[in-house]
């Protein structure tokens, strides 16, 4: 609506009539009315972890420790991930906010950062390579299973991959394939159905209870007070003193 104005495409009366209109009631219309997003609890999301493919677990797990967005857990790549620190930053190149010049900053306390580094063991991964990968994860879910073979393998079995499968494995998750997997997990474990969005709401409000408003916007990315510098830097060291705590 602020940008129509502006472009000349409607007229400042309209727009300033716009901004005098009533918020949506709900329960006035037929329109559907979407629940708001509540956090998923400890007891659901812990049983649910017992049933998930092993990156897609340490995904739900870093999302847990920091609040970030499924996708911005997704495209994680070490060449984005400042770990010189007692306090690791995550800076993602594309985030929800980027078009408006907004810089996203995630830090890693010391939960986030076991996770990772116990996941990253025995792993060598090209700097810009996503850290988690179906296609990696089938390649090492095969070689597990070689690897406990008791029987010597038959010659017809050395390989059962197909030379050009219809759905090859993706390079990367993508938030719905984690929100598939989390689907699948729970029913496994006999919990309610949960979104791993909502582990960003769980831990705002975590965030909120021990360290206040101010800290859980810091924590979760939110520039609202102000686009100056001067607070950009504010929030992001609130946002790290967080993560050194509770991340």
């Amino acid at each position: 609506m602020w940008w129509a104005a502006s472009e000349d495409l409607i007229s400042g009366s309209t727009y300033e009539a716009l901004r005098t209109l009533a918020g949506y009631r709900r329960g006035r219309t037929e329109a559907r009315v979407s629940e708001p997003v509540r956090p998923v609890s400890d007891e659901v999301a812990a049983a649910t972890l017992l049933h998930l493919p092993h990156h897609v677990r340490v995904i739900v797990e870093l999302m847990t420790h920091t609040g970030m967005r499924p996708s911005e857990a997704c495209r994680l790549t070490l060449d984005r991930l400042d770990r010189g620190g007692e306090v690791w930053v995550y800076r993602p190149e594309k985030h929800k906010t980027a078009h408006h010049g907004k810089a996203r900053v995630i830090p890693f306390g010391p939960n986030a950062r076991g996770v990772l580094t116990a996941f990253l063991t025995d792993r060598v991964l090209a700097p810009a390579e996503p850290v988690f990968s179906p296609r990696r994860a089938r390649e090492e879910r095969f070689a597990r299973l070689r690897a406990s073979r008791k029987s010597k393998v038959q010659p017809p079995q050395v390989s059962r991959k197909k030379a050009q499968p219809k759905r090859p494995p993706a390079a990367a998750y993508t938030p719905r394939a984690v929100a598939h997997a989390v689907l699948v997990a729970a029913e496994k474990a006999g919990v309610p159905h949960w979104h791993p969005y909502q582990l960003r709401h769980s831990y705002a409000t975590k965030v909120r209870k021990y360290h206040g408003l101010e800290a859980a916007g810091a924590a979760l990315g939110h520039t609202r007070m102000s686009a100056t510098e001067v607070y950009a830097e504010r929030d992001e060291q609130l946002a790290v003193s967080v993560a050194a705590k509770i991340g």
